[in-house]
């Protein structure tokens, strides 16, 4: 924001912006009953698409695009790491519903979720951040 506006405009879209999530912050709970009361739980998924739809949008229509040549790129082993420790874990604690915490895929998933995200973290020591 502070790129895309400045002076009197910065100060308006800061204003609407906290509008916003404040009406989003009262009205959401209603809004998201009544959704459930009338057309049933999934309703709560699919009342976003367009607001995201109107915030890709809106995205590419005002902000200006910015280059950053000083970027590092993207640390795929990293997001590999992460999202399968992640994956890991949420399975495992999935399947603890319908097995005991002590069964072998319960174990093996919580126990490769957790040295996954751990050598994730430990990748990430001694690496300064920008």
């Amino acid at each position: 924001m502070a790129e895309t506006y400045s002076g009197k405009a910065r100060a308006g879209a800061i204003g609407i912006w906290a509008t916003v999530a404040g009406l989003g912050f009262g009205l959401g709970p209603v809004v998201g009953g009544l959704l459930l009361g009338v057309f049933g739980w999934s309703s709560i998924f699919w009342v976003n698409v367009p607001f995201a739809l109107a915030g890709i949008a809106l995205t590419v229509s005002v902000v200006p695009e910015s280059r950053n040549l000083d970027t590092r790129p993207v640390d795929v082993p990293g997001v590999l790491t992460s999202a399968a420790g992640l994956f890991a874990l949420t399975f495992g604690l999935i399947e603890s519903a319908s097995n005991s915490w002590t069964s072998a895929p319960v174990v093996a998933s919580l126990a490769a979720g957790l040295v996954l995200l751990a050598s994730f973290g430990g990748g990430n020591i001694g690496h300064r951040s920008r």
